[in-house]
Order: structure tokens, then sequence, then C-alpha cells
């Protein structure tokens, strides 16, 4: 009666593996990677605006900044994988480094002139580097020809901030005090801070936030889509959108809360190294 039960015990055991095997078999049948990367034209949503800054640095230096943000081309890559539901639906995820940001035109001026009142034009540049990952819910058809197919995916993303950075450039500036000159030529007789070209830091954590006051979230939310054309030989060519749900500056230059969040349009190349296995 042992040795049946153990038979027994052998057999289901065994069978389980089987299955299990089996089960595996069929779920990898339906998955298929690939890679992918790209171009990106990317910009904030923080424009045509007028600002009022205090610099803590500097008492009642004070003024209005009126901002101009331009898109800032920029590139994402990495990894595809795709789970087919059917012949007509699939899930679609992708774990990407991506590069955003954006570029700003930039007027200051103080709004209540004194002696040491100032004006200044400059070209701003915020970058950040993120880890991210887009989900979506894709439907795919035939486009006639053969092998060739035409997929839209609708989702959202969820991405890391892995590093962020600000980059100053002085395009002119003037004592509107004394009505002339430049302010890096009389900045320490008038009593101001030098304005000069420069690179800083933009915190993304709180370790960071101790060397600069310049802060950004480390997470960001936000929906996205894609329309895409695939070739029969596994290539294909990718238009997607995305929009933040979350402001990407939390502290430094502007009052806050204000809205200011990432928007973008990409278009990439991928290529998928297997097909999906299927009867459909």
């Amino acid at each position: 009666m042992s040795d049946q039960n153990h038979r027994r015990m052998s057999y289901k055991y065994h069978a389980f593996i089987l299955m299990l095997l089996l089960s595996f078999e069929s779920i990898y049948a339906q998955i298929r990677m690939g890679v992918v990367a790209g171009p990106d034209l990317t910009t904030n949503t923080l424009n045509h605006v007028e600002i009022g800054v205090i610099n803590p640095a500097v008492p009642c230096f004070c003024g209005v900044k009126y901002v101009d943000t331009k898109p800032a081309i920029l590139y994402s890559a990495g990894f595809t994988l795709e789970y087919a539901l059917s012949s007509a639906f699939s899930i679609s995820a992708k774990t990407l480094f991506a590069a955003n940001g954006w570029n700003q035109n930039v007027h200051y001026a103080d709004f209540n002139p004194g002696t040491t009142a100032v004006t200044y034009d400059s070209k701003d540049k915020y970058r950040f580097n993120y880890f991210e990952v887009p989900l979506y819910f894709v439907f795919n058809s035939s486009l006639g020809k053969q092998g060739a197919a035409f997929h839209a995916g609708l989702g959202g993303f969820v991405a890391i901030a892995l590093a962020g950075k600000y980059e100053f450039r002085l395009l002119g500036s003037q004592n509107i005090t004394a009505g002339a000159g430049a302010l890096t030529g009389h900045a320490i007789e008038d009593g101001l801070a030098v304005l000069t070209d420069s690179s800083n830091l933009i915190a993304i954590n709180n370790l960071q936030r101790k060397l600069t006051n310049l802060s950004a979230n480390g997470l960001n939310l936000g929906a996205s889509g894609f329309l895409s054309v695939e070739m029969d030989n596994g290539f294909h060519y990718d238009l997607s959108f995305s929009a933040g749900f979350r402001n990407v500056l939390t502290g430094g230059f502007y009052p806050y809360p204000r809205q200011n969040r990432l928007i973008g349009l990409g278009f990439s190349v991928g290529y998928y190294f297997n097909k999906i296995k299927t009867d459909h």
C-alpha cells in the first residue's frame, strides 16, 4: 500500500511538472522581446508666463521673470516586452533610459527699481535623466501586406528621476538704476551678485537638497500612447506621446505650487527578436 501511494504521488508530481512546463511554453509562445531607440521632442507646460521671483541670497532683490519655453530634442532607448492576448489585442511594456527637458528664453526685471535694480536676458536649459516604464494596452491590425501590421497603444508610465541639471547662459544684463552699463562690469560697485554662465545641480533626493535650493520631483507619473507600423522583418516605427501628471520643479527660482509638467512627442525605431507563435 505504501509503494502504491508512493507511485501515485510520483505520477501526480510528474504530471504537475509537465503541466507547468506546458503552461510556461504556452505563455512564452505569446511573448516577444526587442529593443527600441529614437529622438524625443520634450517641453514643459510652464510657458508664456510671468513669475514673481525672490532671491533669498540677496535681500530685497526681487523681480519678475518672463518665461518663454522652447522644446528640446533629446532621446530615449531601451527594451520592449509584448504579450499577445489575441491576434487583435496585446499588452506592451518598455523599460527606457529617457533624457527629458526643455529650453527657456528668460527676461528678468526688478519690479521695484532701486539702487540695486537690474535687468537681464538669458537662455536656460533644464535637463533630466529618467528610468521610465511605460505600459500599454495595444490594438493590432494587419495592413494587408503580408507580415506588416499597424499597432495603436494607450496607457501610462512611471518615471524615476536619475539626475537633474540647470544651465544658465547670460545674453545680456544692465544696471537699470544707472541706466546703462553691463552688470558684470559694475556688479561689485553696485552691490549685486555677478551674473555669469553657470551649470547647477537640480536635486532629486533629500541628500542632494542639502547641496542646492533647486529641486525636482524624484517620481513622475503620466499618460502615454503610441502609433506604430511594423514590417515583416521585425522592425517597427513608432510615433509616441506622453503627458506628465506631476510638477517637475518643486523649488528654486519659482514660487510653488505652479503647474510645470513635462509633455513629449517621440519617434523611435525598434526591432523584435522573435515573432509571437499563434494560431490566430
